[in-house]
């Protein structure tokens, strides 16, 4: 709940003056607690459908991380491991072409319809 206060305190009004959060489905998202609380806030969250890591920014980002830093590679310590992961994301600058056009807000379903986050706040299914 700390994280919606947070995002409310810094939330600047659009349109209709509603904050919306796109999170995941884990538990601590969904708890009673927080959704009691949400209903009289003006945060709205959107949920991503369920087994759909395709539409996590931060599930894109790790995948392509394992791409640069582990594909065939074989790290003999776990210090070496490390610092090749510190390393990528202290120089993840070199990679903006490509992390661009990876990690947007366009998303293209299985049905092959291209959705925006802007166009709807229910994701496809």
């Amino acid at each position: 709940m700390a994280f919606a206060r947070k995002t409310l305190a810094h939330y600047t009004p659009k349109q209709d003056g509603v904050a919306r959060t796109l999170t995941d489905n884990a538990r601590y998202n969904r708890n009673e607690l927080l959704t009691t609380w949400a209903a009289g806030q003006r945060i709205e969250f959107v949920y991503l459908p369920t087994y759909s890591p395709n539409l996590n920014l931060i599930e894109r980002l790790w995948h392509f991380m394992r791409v640069k830093i582990l594909n065939s590679t074989y790290y003999e310590k776990h210090a070496e491991f490390r610092a090749a992961s510190v390393t990528f994301l202290e120089d993840i600058k070199q990679y903006k072409k490509e992390l661009r056009s990876l990690l947007t807000l366009n998303f293209r379903t299985v049905g092959g319809t291209s959705v925006h986050l802007s166009q709807t706040t229910q994701l496809p299914v």
